[in-house]
């Protein structure tokens, strides 16, 4: 077999170092490990692509702790760093780890104790230059106000999610009805940049949006995945936001509220998407009609040009489809200069491929969305859930033999 021959060295040093990087930079993990030992420059551009994303657990730290050197080179390279939950914050080699970590641009704290929110916030340079802090699962916090004070030192922070993260509320200064008083806020300023904002799975998230809403001139993009009645009555305060996100918006049980009004305040709304799914089948006949109803007040509230609306509905057959207040929608496009300029709207779909099939689940909307504009397209994902459980079913069957 005849060997591949190597480029001469005086063609080799002719090729900017820049085309270099650009394969280096879309080739796949083990291609990167390989590369990084070819030369100092192919070297330097390799590990940035490695080390761009790292878990922080407590091994990892200490043999980065241990071995100067590998860390100056690791860390320098570092844009996501995630925190676990079995990071020690009384580890006192942290502050020296944050500290080389220059390039630091996106924060996952995952699990790990609250302290560490402001510890990695208390160096400036690395608030300064953080763009984006996901918290996930933290807590809980000593109070609602050591989470503001924590947030409150990323100057820089454009991008906050919120999730699962929990405090002592008997900690902060709060009415009978729980309402935090204004003066909790005081001295809480925000970052003057922060633009997107997602909150969820929170027990109570009024105070991050009675919080957060002092920041609703800047907060173009916000994620609300429990939108009951009592929360979404802190969306009037975010005036500028562009596109909203709302999640579960029915209660429980009931009664069910109205949502009238809700968004006639939002008047730079360009995108609405309703993630909660309507199920319109047989087994949500029950909550079919009130989920279909606040979803005609939520539309019927909004006061700004829509250029984009998603809707996601669930059921079994094209019959399914009558329990879902078509006539509102079609008099909204119809009439509402809110609507006049939509430019899509999206329904993702989920269904069993037995009976609902794609081209059915298309062929069904399409024939009730009566006021569909000339000019608005109406696309589709659709999600067989049958098929998903049929790939996922070896997976399930390889575990169980491993159990049993």
């Amino acid at each position: 077999m005849s060997s591949i021959s190597h480029l001469p060295v005086e063609l080799t040093n002719r090729i900017p170092q820049e085309i270099f990087d650009s394969i280096i930079t879309n080739a796949g993990h083990s291609v990167l490990k390989q590369c990084s030992l070819v030369s100092h420059p192919w070297a330097s551009t390799s590990r940035k692509c490695l080390f761009s994303y790292v878990v922080l657990f407590q091994s990892f730290t200490n043999y980065l702790a241990t071995h100067p050197d590998a860390s100056t080179r690791i860390l320098s390279c570092v844009q996501h760093a995630l925190l676990d939950r079995y990071i020690d914050a009384t580890d006192g080699n942290l502050p020296v780890i944050v500290a080389k970590m220059t390039n630091l641009r996106i924060l996952t704290f995952c699990g790990c104790a609250p302290e560490l929110v402001g510890l990695f916030g208390g160096r400036e340079e690395t608030a300064r230059n953080v763009r984006e802090i996901r918290m996930i699962a933290l807590g809980p916090f000593p109070s609602f106000t050591s989470i503001r004070s924590s947030l409150c030192l990323y100057s820089g922070l454009q991008t906050l999610l919120i999730n699962g993260t929990s405090w002592n509320s008997t900690a902060n200064s709060e009415g009978a009805s729980g309402e935090p008083y204004p003066e909790v806020y005081h001295g809480a300023t925000l970052p003057c940049g922060l633009k997107s904002v997602t909150v969820e799975k929170c027990i109570d998230p009024r105070n991050i949006l009675e919080w957060l809403s002092r920041a609703h001139i800047t907060v173009q993009a916000l994620t609300l995945l429990d939108a009951r009645r009592n929360h979404v009555d802190h969306l009037r305060r975010f005036t500028c936001v562009s596109k909203l996100t709302l999640g579960r918006f029915r209660p429980l049980r009931p009664p069910f509220p109205s949502f009238e009004g809700t968004l006639s305040e939002c008047t730079n709304l360009k995108e609405l998407v309703i993630s909660q799914v309507i199920d319109l089948s047989v087994r949500g006949t029950l909550w079919a009609g009130s989920s279909c109803l606040q979803l005609s007040e939520l539309l019927r509230s909004v006061a700004s040009p829509l250029h984009r609306l998603a809707l996601s509905f669930s059921w079994i057959d094209e019959p399914d489809l009558d329990r879902m207040d078509w006539d509102t929608l079609n008099s909204l496009l119809e009439t509402s200069p809110f609507y006049a300029e939509l430019e899509e709207i999206h329904i993702p779909v989920s269904g069993s491929g037995t009976i609902l099939t794609r081209a059915r689940a298309e062929a069904g909307v399409r024939a009730r969305l009566t006021g569909l504009l000339l000019a608005t397209t109406l696309s589709f994902d659709y999600d067989d859930y049958r098929l998903r459980c049929t790939r996922a079913a070896p997976f399930v069957r390889h575990r169980l033999q491993h159990i049993f």
